[in-house]
């Protein structure tokens, strides 16, 4: 299929209705793009610090005014998740933490003196923008991945050309808006939106990449990575375990394996995943566990009630119902063999 005339159809979790679409970007479309954000980083990186850092803060001021059209469309994806409902909050601030910690990180990375091998010979640091770095952002946090990886490169004076899922677009737009309060920002931060196909072209056209994801895809990036021969970094699933021993406050132990395997349904890179109990509380903590688990409700169908929402990404119902399935035919290892469950 011709990239560049796929319209990719995105489905709203609480209603399971299609009712957003777009067109994939090209290659071509990803090539221009790219070229016009290295355009604009040259002007960009060749600002000083602190009148950089200084466009930032309008940038902060601007997301703020923004937050509330942020929070709706990030919401309306991701199905009024918890996280869509205060990560965004939380970007006007980070935006200023790192304009006020720059200054001393840059000052701290600079280095001069008298060679160790040579007293004839002397070094000094040059620090210089890497140039245009490309953001592959996942599902499941969508404006807060994305921006995340593209606060601290926009700060050193590189440009940032971000690749949302496909699962999750509609934030793009109002933080777009915030954008056009700083045209200067705006000259070196930009959107393409699709599929794999455009993450691959996003990676053919940067300098640097930073992938949040999954295992199977980030060994994509990498292998695609290594062949230009970019440096990259890749943030990807675990398995985020809890162990609660026999010495364990129990009431709070189950507290913190609800909350962690619950919160905003599980679908978080922090989202605890595996428990690990020490025999002799074992059958305790199991079942004030299952108590706790009775009283978590569905936010359905206001969505700012209950504990529990949609899945954001359709197919993992099935990998939920996967690891059900293999849950129940697990068998646990006692002293003496093995038993079911």
């Amino acid at each position: 299929m011709d990239v560049a005339a796929q319209i990719i159809d995105v489905r709203n979790p609480r209603t399971g209705e299609v009712d957003f679409s777009f067109t994939a970007a090209s290659p071509e479309e990803v090539r221009c793009k790219a070229q016009e954000l290295r355009h604009g980083q040259v002007v960009w990186g060749a600002l000083p610090l602190e009148e950089r850092l200084s466009l930032m803060r309008k940038w902060a001021d601007s997301l703020e005014a923004n937050c509330a059209a942020i929070v709706a469309a990030d919401s309306v994806d991701t199905g009024f998740g918890q996280t869509s409902r205060t990560a965004p909050r939380l970007l006007a601030p980070l935006v200023r933490s790192v304009c006020d910690e720059a200054p001393k990180q840059y000052q701290d990375a600079l280095r001069d003196g008298p060679s160790p091998f040579d007293a004839d010979l002397r070094y000094e640091t040059v620090l210089q923008p890497i140039g245009l770095v490309g953001v592959i952002s996942p599902w499941n946090a969508p404006v807060w991945l994305s921006l995340l990886r593209s606060i601290l490169p926009l700060a050193a004076g590189c440009a940032v050309l971000v690749k949302p899922s496909e699962v999750t677009p509609r934030f793009i737009a109002p933080v777009l808006e915030s954008l056009r309060a700083v045209p200067e920002l705006a000259a070196v931060f930009g959107f393409v939106q699709g599929a794999g196909p455009t993450g691959a072209a996003l990676i053919e056209n940067v300098d640097f990449i930073s992938f949040t994801g999954s295992v199977p895809t980030g060994r994509k990036v990498a292998e695609a990575c290594s062949r230009r021969l970019i440096p990259f970094e890749v943030e990807l699933g675990g398995k985020d375990p809890l162990i609660v021993t026999a010495r364990a406050d129990l009431e709070r132990a189950v507290a913190a394996a609800a909350r962690g395997a619950l919160r905003s349904t599980g679908q978080a890179c922090f989202a605890l995943e595996r428990i690990y109990v020490e025999r002799p509380v074992h059958d305790d903590f199991v079942a004030l566990l299952a108590q706790r688990c009775e009283e978590v409700a569905l936010n359905h169908p206001d969505p700012m009630s209950g504990h529990i929402g949609p899945f954001i990404f359709a197919p993992q119902a099935a990998i939920v119902d996967s690891h059900i399935d293999d849950a129940l035919k697990k068998r646990r290892e006692d002293r003496y063999g093995w038993q079911e469950l």
